[in-house]
């Protein structure tokens, strides 16, 4: 059983067997994870190991980790989160949270502006971006933004007028 896992790349369990006995090929997973435990240099200190296939996107596989990351946390392997928040994240997902009330981005940038001179933002679409990831991080889902839609001005594009070939 362990040559036909360590020849063909089957995970542990039970599809070697499968294999074994009904011929039926094993499905293949495209992301496994795997956590363990050392003591070998800085005390009681874990590691997370990803197979990933190859055809697997960089995206898919940073959600993959952040994923596994969670349900260890969940389980008790690893600490909730291994670094304290930054003191601007914390602000500006306290700010964004109370502050979404049907505000434009504008408005709200404006008061967050007034408020912290020392980390003013100069574009509503980059104080908006900020915001979101402020807080996803510190709230752990996506913020519903209450206001009204950034609107672009886009250039009116002029017909493209062709002559009749003669």
């Amino acid at each position: 059983m362990v040559c036909l896992q360590a020849r063909y790349g089957f995970d542990h369990g039970v599809e070697v067997e499968r294999f074994v006995l009904t011929g039926e090929r094993p499905h293949l997973a495209l992301l496994s994870g795997h956590y363990g435990e050392a003591d070998r240099f800085y005390g009681r200190s874990g590691y997370i190991t990803i197979y990933a296939n190859q055809a697997v996107s960089p995206r898919s596989l940073a959600r993959f980790y952040a994923s596994y990351r969670r349900l260890l946390a969940e389980r008790g392997h690893l600490p909730r989160r291994s670094r304290d928040f930054a003191p601007r994240t914390v602000e500006l997902a306290l700010h964004v949270a109370r502050a979404n009330d049907g505000r434009r981005w504008m408005e709200m940038m404006a008061l967050w502006n007034a408020e912290h001179p020392q980390h003013p933002f100069e574009n509503p679409r980059a104080f908006a971006q900020a915001s979101h990831a402020a807080y996803r991080t510190i709230a752990g889902e996506e913020l519903i933004y209450r206001g009204a839609a950034v609107v672009r001005k886009r250039k009116q594009r002029r017909p493209i007028i062709r002559p009749w070939p003669t």
